[in-house]
């Protein structure tokens, strides 16, 4: 995205107008640098989004950080499509483990965990480090065997009233 505001002096001012005009305080060729900077602020507003909205919406690349064990969150992960072997794209519900959470201290259903690690201090297997699919309607989870590339938070639940 392109920045319409920068620094100079000291003050947010719009990057053109910096650019355009060597002596910022005459104000000469400010207009539609200026316009412009309304013309954005204008749209970004009719969208009705707080800054924390907006912020929550944005992709997290996975090697920046990865979220907090068991948050479900929204997942870009590639794969090759079948006939022409290209690299596709595709977004699902999902969480992280980072390995060291028991299934006993998980909050999901953990059946099939006898081929795990297993934990003699907590008598509990540990849930292996990995992305694993979030199933809203059933108490099991598959695991996630394609590269996970980008995470972002879910959307708040619509509850009917104006949040």
């Amino acid at each position: 995205m392109e920045r319409l505001i920068t620094q100079f002096n000291g003050q947010c001012v719009p990057r053109k107008m910096v650019y355009a005009n060597s002596d910022i305080e005459t104000g000469n060729n400010c207009s539609d640098p200026l316009q412009e900077v309304f013309n954005r602020l204008g749209e970004y507003e009719a969208t009705g989004l707080t800054p924390e909205q907006v912020k929550a919406a944005k992709w997290i690349p996975c090697s920046e950080r990865m979220p907090e064990p068991e948050q479900a969150v929204e997942i870009t992960y590639t794969r090759k499509h079948y006939k022409t072997g290209k690299t596709i794209y595709l977004t699902a519900s999902a969480f992280y483990e980072d390995g060291t959470l028991t299934e006993e201290d998980s909050d999901y259903c953990w059946e099939n965990a006898d081929n795990w690690e297993y934990d003699e201090k907590r008598d509990s297997y540990i849930i292996p480090e990995g992305w694993w699919e979030a199933v809203s309607f059933s108490e099991q989870s598959g695991v996630v065997d394609m590269p996970v590339i980008a995470w972002r938070p879910l959307a708040e639940p619509y509850t009917g009233k104006e949040s």
